[in-house]
């Protein structure tokens, strides 16, 4: 018997068997005794994002339906970012961070691989909702995603939404015995649910004949909880989409981890400096546009005054970054690039695009920024 929040009681045992079954009594919660219990918080942004995500992903089987595929993939989120509180919503942007330096992988988190540097310009491994790391298989693949596609439910959500579907409905796949559980598959790609049936217990509270028992926390409405969409290019080439991934300022909570939170940094894929594979960067900026009313950002620790340089990781879109290990950032062949740099990748500077209303007639007048010196140049559409 579990006490659940609230007071009330169930008595469950939330595993469902792979027996080719079409018997969905183990994820009903009226079939498990199960009673309404407090409602979920999620943002607005974060539960659109999700439903939009389960209608890209969902193919019907083994009485799955879209509501309960939902109803997994939130309270999946509950714990990977908030702990299993309920009362407060998560934001899509959360991001992780693993200060065990005694792990061989941490180095290639931190700036220029050390974790006495710039210590706010890290590479968060696991970002968003779902944590999104290194899940790649067959039939998913989260790896190839930069920070931003990571945290929007929309898009990550997609590849949660499919794999989820996968567990619920697809046993022969594992290779294993029929008595194996989904829910044991679920634990062992997120940790958070791997341990005393609570992903599961959440899930009963969320999903009740098929409707979810969520609160939906309105004015947040960013599927990806706040980053921003911008332009962005290499000194005068192409433009290509970039987003700002404003940590100050996140809509909903940004969970128990990642402390220190990296700074707010600017997320993009890029073909111009690797067209085979394009390559994932994270760059955080010596100046920010003004129109934007961000400070210096980027500073040593203990040291006050302006940031130094600007600082940029680059990691190849297929490749999971504890593997993207290059002590001496340069191109790689078959890669591209790949590392930690300062102010330039194969030497050109990153620029965003800036705007502003004009005082006299409103309309919108845009520059391009230089993010190493903050000049600028008329943008012209």
């Amino acid at each position: 018997t579990h006490s659940g929040r609230g007071d009330f009681e169930y008595s469950a045992r939330l595993l469902v068997t792979f027996d080719g079954s079409t018997d969905d009594s183990e994820w009903s919660s009226a079939a498990s005794c199960a009673v309404e219990g407090s409602p979920v918080w999620v943002t607005r942004g974060a539960y659109n994002g999700i439903m939009t995500a389960v209608d890209e992903a969902f193919r019907p089987c083994r009485n799955l339906t879209k509501n309960r595929l939902a109803a997994i993939m939130i309270a999946v989120a509950v714990h990977e970012v908030n702990g299993g509180a309920t009362r407060v919503a998560a934001s899509p942007m959360s991001l992780s961070r693993n200060e065990t330096t005694d792990e061989e992988d941490d180095p290639r988190f931190f700036s220029h691989g050390t974790d006495d540097g710039y210590v706010n310009a890290y590479w968060s491994p696991g970002v968003g909702l779902w944590q999104l790391d290194n899940l790649k298989n067959g039939y998913v693949d989260a790896i190839r995603l930069n920070h931003a596609e990571r945290a929007d439910t929309a898009i990550g959500g997609i590849e949660v939404a499919t794999e989820l579907r996968r567990l619920y409905c697809e046993d022969r796949l594992f290779k294993r015995p029929p008595t194996r559980f989904a829910w044991k598959w679920i634990g062992n790609i997120w940790f958070a649910c791997e341990t005393r049936n609570r992903c599961q217990r959440t899930y009963l509270d969320i999903y009740n004949e098929d409707s979810l028992n969520v609160h939906i926390v309105e004015g947040w409405n960013n599927t990806a909880g706040g980053v921003q969409k911008h332009k962005c290019r290499w000194d005068q080439g192409d433009e290509m989409e970039c987003y700002l991934y404003d940590t100050s300022q996140p809509e909903g909570n940004m969970g128990r981890g990642g402390r220190p939170l990296a700074h707010p940094f600017i997320s993009f894929t890029d073909d111009e400096t690797n067209e085979k594979l394009h390559t994932r960067y994270a760059v955080w900026p010596k100046v920010w546009p003004a129109s934007m009313s961000w400070p210096d950002l980027v500073v040593q620790p203990g040291v006050s005054g302006a940031a130094t340089k600007t600082i940029i990781k680059a990691v190849p879109k297929n490749v999971p970054v504890r593997k993207a290990d290059n002590p001496t950032p340069g191109t790689v062949s078959g890669l591209g690039p790949v590392g930690w740099f300062d102010n330039k990748v194969n030497g050109k500077t990153l620029y965003i695009q800036s705007c502003r209303p004009d005082s006299h007639n409103r309309a919108s007048v845009c520059h391009w920024v230089n993010l190493n010196t903050g000049a600028t140049q008329p943008a012209t559409s």
